[in-house]
């Protein structure tokens, strides 16, 4: 499994966690070495960006042919990952964009005291994308509804800069740069997608009790410990202007991981938020709340 790797740099170089990022769909490890990772490392933070296994960067080496891994295999990559790096016992933190932040909820399932901090930005509910979708027709109506579908499952959103530009960025992102993103990274990274039927038969809300208060996944609340430091260990960030995940979605994911509606961070720009024009603004916020 291919990753990319920015080690800490400064006085604090060693003193603070390791991060180990998580692509979405679409994507894989490039998008947060593009920026983030270069400005994490120069705040001393070991910076890792996984490629998950069956995308463009990663194919799998013993089934070179399946292109739809599922996602017991990307957690069970991910937690393989912080052992042989070494970076288990350092408590790394875990920063999941889109759908990568199905397969954090998933990761953290019973091994959240595994890192020190979970931080989700822009993910896919813990419900998945179906009730999302519903919503969009009746809020949005048909004609996004069907620029979504036709943009993922056809996967028009990596063959059409409009489209690709809609789903993802800013209206004053650099259109050359969005094209760029499309040909060298979108193109490639959309043949490779995650088992969308593995996600629905395994979706962090219907394989966790929810606890009395009606918004806790059982499993963030394992121990006493855990419980207590929820919140502090879980951040939650949504897009004011996100064309995939709603504000629905983004409290939903909030709920879930016991992060209150007031505790949500809202960073301005698109569904990218590591990419887009505010990607600077962005990592200057998520630093903040890491400190």
């Amino acid at each position: 499994m291919r990753y990319f790797y920015s080690a800490g740099k400064g006085p604090l170089a060693g003193k603070r966690p390791p991060i180990v990022f998580l692509h979405g769909s679409f994507h894989s490890g490039w998008c947060f070495a593009e920026h983030w990772m270069q400005f994490f490392s120069e705040e001393g933070y070991d910076c890792y960006s996984i490629s998950f296994r069956g995308t463009s960067e990663s194919p799998d080496p013993l089934f070179p042919d399946v292109k739809v891994p599922n996602i017991e295999q990307h957690v069970v990559d991910v937690l393989r990952f912080n052992r042989v790096m070494n970076i288990s016992e350092r408590l790394p933190i875990l920063a999941a964009h889109s759908f990568g932040g199905m397969v954090a909820m998933k990761t953290i399932q019973g091994n959240l005291d595994k890192f020190s901090a979970v931080a989700l930005f822009c993910s896919v509910p813990p419900s998945g994308n179906g009730p999302m979708t519903k919503r969009f027709i009746d809020t949005r109506g048909w004609e996004v509804t069907w620029d979504i579908t036709r943009g993922f499952v056809l996967k028009d959103a990596a063959k059409q800069p409009q489209l690709c530009k809609k789903f993802f960025f800013s209206e004053d992102m650099d259109d050359d740069k969005v094209l760029r993103y499309m040909q060298e990274h979108f193109r490639k990274d959309s043949n490779s997608f995650i088992d969308l039927q593995s996600v629905l038969r395994r979706l962090p809300v219907e394989t966790s009790k929810m606890s009395d208060n009606g918004k806790t996944a059982a499993w963030a609340m394992e121990s006493s410990k855990i419980a207590a430091t929820a919140s502090d260990k879980v951040l939650v960030f949504g897009a004011k202007n996100d064309f995939l995940v709603d504000d629905e979605g983004v409290v939903e994911t909030a709920r879930f991981l016991n992060v209150d509606d007031d505790e949500i961070v809202w960073l301005e720009g698109a569904h990218d938020v590591m990419l887009d024009v505010g990607w600077k603004e962005n990592a200057e916020i998520f630093l903040e709340k890491l400190q």
